[in-house]
């Protein structure tokens, strides 16, 4: 806003269509053996239009006409003085999926799955701060990723316990990552095709049955990635200047597990109540690499346990219910983002604090 009289109007649109068509064929080919393949092909189209922050008095206008739709070129037009971006890109990517499988036993379950996936390009909506991107670094590309994963799913003691374990690899190439491109006292919020990044881990995932009311189940993830290559052109003038190659992935944390009881009663008038306790955890994390200093402004997300716990009532015909829930419930503080803003300060939001309360819910059926 330069003053009350004269805001700024600004606009980003970007409208998508998106047509895709796939196979998919499963072929039995011995006893216990299965091999299943597909194919996806996707084609899009993304139309993007810009306003980047124009003064409205450039345009005749003031404050006291709102409403008006800064999209109308008829009424906002595009010119040398008041300037716009438009474009229109297309994608268009197959991608596929094998996997074999086998039933080694009734109880045993394995498979080796091969994959590709798509992440549609697109363009960076425009604040405007004042530095005008230019068209050709506002668009980026697709992301691809390549993945494989070995898993195998056992029913154990008699059918009491379940255990689901896979091991995974994924490669991705051209990853779009957001980052704040700066001119000068100007910055703009820019996604960049920029990484290289390799990720593997494992998961487990079971349950077991310790009564016929009383239910465990529990999970375990471990991820190790980094970026293999990521440069980023954060002014803008096509030579790399961040190199952040070697570096954690943001937002991925090393560790994550889970545990929970759940113990359900059914009553002789069919009423049920079932609670359940539970205890999460994740490992911290990086949060946000900031483009200036040597480390000391990138800003991370706290390793944290989280107690949860809830019952609930639900009546005999089955139409109803009431649940008394506790989240958080040793009240941790710890931070949901975090990000260094423009030298200026970090910004943080914190997750919720202990909350507790009562819902009453309703099933609507035929």
């Amino acid at each position: 806003v330069l003053d009350n009289d004269n805001p700024l109007i600004i606009s980003n649109n970007q409208d998508s269509e998106s047509i895709a068509g796939f196979i998919d064929v499963t072929w039995d080919f011995a006893e216990t053996w299965q091999l299943a393949g597909g194919i996806r092909y996707t084609d899009e189209e993304k139309e993007f239009f810009s306003r980047p922050g124009t003064p409205i008095v450039l345009y005749g206008r003031s404050p006291g006409d709102y409403p008006f739709d800064p999209n109308n070129e008829a009424e906002f037009p595009c010119n040398a003085t008041t300037p716009c971006q438009t474009d229109k890109q297309s994608w268009n990517e197959p991608t596929y999926r094998l996997m074999l499988s086998n039933q080694f036993t009734p109880d045993h379950y394995g498979y080796a799955l091969f994959s590709t996936g798509f992440k549609s390009g697109g363009y960076s909506d425009q604040a405007g701060s004042g530095l005008q991107v230019p068209l050709e670094r506002t668009s980026y590309d697709p992301e691809t990723a390549t993945s494989f994963e070995l898993g195998l799913k056992s029913d154990l003691m008699g059918g009491r316990a379940r255990l689901n374990t896979a091991l995974f690899y994924v490669k991705y190439e051209d990853m779009q990552r957001a980052a704040i491109a700066q001119q000068g006292a100007f910055q703009e919020t820019v996604v960049f095709n920029a990484a290289e990044v390799p990720a593997w881990g494992v998961e487990f995932e079971g349950s077991f049955l310790i009564t016929e009311n009383l239910v465990a189940r529990a999970n375990l993830g471990y991820l190790d990635t980094k970026y293999d290559e990521f440069l980023l052109d954060l002014d803008l003038d096509g030579t790399p200047d961040q190199d952040l190659s070697g570096r954690t992935v943001t937002r991925s944390p090393e560790w994550t597990a889970g545990l929970d009881l759940t113990w359900t009663s059914e009553f002789s008038g069919g009423s049920m109540l079932r609670a359940l306790a539970g205890v999460y955890y994740e490992d911290e994390s990086t949060f946000y690499y900031a483009p200036v200093g040597d480390g000391e402004f990138d800003t991370f997300l706290e390793s944290h346990t989280l107690f949860d716990a809830n019952v609930t009532w639900t009546a005999p015909n089955g139409m109803w219910w009431v649940s008394a829930y506790g989240k958080n419930l040793t009240d941790e503080r710890y931070k949901s983002a975090s990000q260094y803003v423009g030298g200026l300060w970090t910004f943080s939001t914190y997750a919720p604090p202990r909350t507790y309360g009562v819902e009453v819910g309703i099933f609507f059926s035929n």
